[in-house]
């Protein structure tokens, strides 16, 4: 007899079945695939067609969209959640619950979609790829659920005008018919409108997980035989009534805390960043108000105070003055002078401005940027709601098993009346969408107050963080450097050559220039480019002009001017520490550990901790981004603050990234968490919030305990009838809801 072992020979997830060496039968079919596991295995022509076809390329990694049969079950969530285990290769699960699509990513070399469908179809999902350029149905699942929901309604009413003379006291040749048409009117009830309860425990069978949908399934069944049972004997203990009713409470609650859920988890749009769509343009002589999206390149924009540009412009106006907080970080007003470049999402702060379009709105960064910001579907990942869900459905079905082994004399009839009692009054069906739906809305408060939550799976995270490590240059300092006083002075020529040159780049020395010298006519610059070395080079005149950095040891940036590689003028710059920076890192230091990893000198980074009470230990300089890795696997930080291109290795693989707005724009859309306004002080609301999240789902958890506990109690005792408690379990539900929704508006504020 072959013995099974503790965990499952492929997955190793989850314990195998009882003399078998798998969990369930998809990992028994990917486990008899052979070289499975073998790298950059593309063997298999349909993987490679399937990438063809359906993948979307994400740098690195290739995604692939699977609509599958809606699944309201969290522990079909939590199966897919445990994937990664399997595959190798597969990351960024995400799912959406409005579409009930899963999105998920391959690396290119060990792309195997073929075999998550193969997953997928054995586990019961009825998976169907989605096109890459496809464009998905968002309301088909909602129009079936609500024509569920209203056929279920109706039946169980008519349902309940049939049975009210039975419970008035009908007797004689009457009664059967009444009770034959209750059952004629109940088989739709029992064969559709409760077809997805049956799919979704059968799934979560097949994966040997405890479903929330198992145990109503289980009373909904029992229910449903022993009243056929007992109209086929001629007896009178029939439920039909009350088993459509429950169906269709739970129904109704269900797909009100889905719908609460979804639209709290649905993506921001580029509409709600321009507070007027309507903007003044002049085409081809003619002047005339268009929507943000439909203004055209070589349109002439007429931009009023207040509004956002909406594309990449050339300023034709003598001069302006713009909010670039969004792009740059900067909330101090920006000079722009005549023929500077306006990138779409700078706000106009001067008087009326012209700008000539040089791009459609959706080319623009800044459209791009809030793309790839949106707010994603959902990350797929184990919950503590799951385990608690599932240690409240183990609870239910020993307390069953309880009534049949030790309270036999009760009789069949009253053991099955408490069992379907007690299976559908304590099953823990809100706390499965109660606590994600809190970490929704706590998402949606955050983005009012300027902080981006791209997963809100994060505020779990942040709860539990102990040690936080921040970049150096553009995050805990300003980004934008003051001349040093002891800088030398530089006549107007070298100034105007210097500012020329730093015209072409996007680093903040640009900026500080431009900031301190006030607006300065360019030179034409020919040949222009940024150096990996962090300077710029370029031709004016057809002399050759370069700025670098001279790298020191001392506390401040050395940069100087080659003409022709001959050093012509040297400056002096220092990064200004941010004014929030000293208050928040003690507030911080009192709960967490503090570190700094930057790739700026070392003596720099110290002198900076020095200044902020960080110990010098904890403070590491000097390093490229494959260095910072290596020193933060050594602390393992639970949450990285950066800004900068050469943070993405770090915000990509700590638990919980956070970007400035200043920030690049691979930075930001690489991280969890966008500070739109850079202001660092929002850190601490961050961990506010958090906090307040947590106690509002242990609050939660602490109520379903307490509900569950009583109302198991009284089923079990024969003091809930199953009609009693379908009414009781949608309540619950209804008051989970309510507590998540108050709890969520009532965030504390930051003092």
């Amino acid at each position: 007899m072959m013995i099974a072992p503790i965990v499952c020979l492929f997955c190793k997830a989850r314990p195998a079945r009882l003399q078998d060496p798998f969990c369930c039968d998809g990992c028994q079919y990917l486990g008899s695939q052979p070289g499975f596991v073998a790298e950059n295995d593309l063997s298999r022509p349909e993987d490679v067609e399937l990438t063809e076809t359906f993948s979307k390329a994400r740098g690195p990694l290739v995604e692939f969209t699977c609509m599958v049969d809606p699944l309201a079950c969290e522990a079909c969530l939590e199966s897919l959640a445990h994937l990664p285990q399997s595959f190798p290769g597969l990351s960024d699960l995400r799912w959406n619950r409005e579409q009930s699509v899963l999105h998920f990513s391959f690396r290119k070399d060990l792309a195997f979609p073929s075999r998550v469908f193969q997953f997928l179809h054995l586990s019961g999902m009825h998976p169907r790829w989605i096109r890459k350029d496809a464009t998905l149905n968002q309301s088909k699942n909602q129009k079936m659920q609500i024509l569920r929901i209203g056929i279920t309604g109706a039946l169980a009413g008519n349902l309940m005008l049939f049975s009210t003379p039975i419970y008035a006291g009908l007797i004689g040749t009457s009664r059967p018919y009444f009770e034959w048409i209750q059952f004629v009117l109940f088989l739709p009830v029992l064969l559709w409108s409760a077809a997805p309860f049956y799919r979704t425990a059968l799934i979560s069978t097949r994966l040997r997980q405890l479903s929330v949908d198992l145990p109503l399934t289980i009373a909904f069944l029992m229910g449903s035989l022993s009243s056929v049972f007992s109209l086929l004997q001629g007896q009178h203990e029939i439920y039909f009534d009350s088993l459509a009713g429950f169906l269709f409470l739970i129904l109704v609650s269900r797909f009100m805390l889905e719908k609460s859920l979804a639209r709290h988890l649905s993506p921001l749009t580029l509409d709600q960043f321009f507070e007027n769509p309507l903007y003044l343009i002049e085409r081809q002589g003619k002047q005339k108000k268009v929507r943000w999206d439909q203004v055209q390149p070589k349109d002439e924009l007429i931009l009023q105070p207040g509004q956002r540009s909406p594309a990449d412009s050339e300023l034709i106006s003598e001069n302006a003055e713009f909010d670039g907080a969004w792009m740059t970080g900067e909330s101090l007003a920006l000079l722009r002078t005549k023929g500077a470049h306006i990138p779409a999402g700078f706000r106009l702060l001067s008087s009326t401005a012209r700008l000539s379009v040089e791009k459609k709105s959706n080319a623009s960064n800044f459209a791009r940027l809030l793309e790839s910001l949106k707010q994603t579907p959902e990350k797929l990942r184990t919950s503590t709601e799951g385990r608690i869900g599932t240690a409240l459905i183990l609870i239910c079905f020993v307390c069953f098993l309880f009534l049949f082994l030790f309270v036999a004399e009760l009789g069949a009839a009253e053991i099955l009346r408490r069992g379907v009692s007690l299976l559908i009054v304590a099953c823990p069906c809100a706390v499965s969408f109660a606590s994600p739906l809190a970490r929704a809305r706590a998402s949606r408060k955050a983005a009012s107050e300027g902080l981006w939550i791209r997963d809100p799976g994060v505020w779990q995270d942040l709860a539990r963080a102990k040690r936080i490590a921040f970049d150096k240059t553009g995050t805990l300092t300003e980004g934008l450097y003051m001349i040093s006083k002891h800088s030398p002075l530089i006549d107007a020529h070298w100034k105007k050559i210097i500012v020329s040159l730093e015209g072409i780049s996007s680093h903040p020395v640009a900026e500080s220039l431009q900031r301190a010298w006030g607006p300065i006519p360019h030179f034409p610059v020919t040949d222009a480019h940024e150096l990996p070395s962090g300077g710029v080079q370029g031709k004016i005149h057809g002399i050759q002009y370069e700025i670098r950095p001279i790298f020191s040891s001392s506390q401040f940036l050395n940069l100087a001017l080659f003409q022709d590689q001959t050093p012509v003028v040297e400056l002096q710059l220092q990064d200004a520490v941010r004014t929030e920076a000293p208050a928040l890192i003690k507030k911080l230091e009192a709960e967490y550990q503090i570190f700094i990893i930057s790739g700026d000198h070392l003596q720099r980074v110290r002198s900076l901790a020095l200044r902020l009470g960080i110990p010098a230990e904890r403070a590491f300089g000097g390093l490229l981004p494959e260095q910072k890795m290596e020193v933060a696997q050594k602390f393992l930080p639970d949450v990285f603050v950066g800004d900068g291109t050469n943070d993405l290795p770090l915000l990509l693989s700590t638990s919980v990234s956070v970007a400035m707005g200043s920030g690049s724009l691979e930075a930001q859309a690489a991280a969890d968490i966008l500070i739109l306004d850079s202001n660092l002080q929002q850190l601490h609301r961050l961990f506010i919030l958090a906090k307040d999240v947590r106690t509002l789902i242990r609050r939660n958890f602490l109520f379903a305990l307490l509900y569950n506990l009583t109302a198991g109690i009284a089923a079990l005792a024969g003091l809930i009838s199953p009609l009693i408690a379908a009414l009781l379990m949608p309540f619950s539900s209804l008051v989970l809801l309510a507590s998540t929704l108050w709890g969520t508006s009532l965030l504390r504020e930051e003092k």
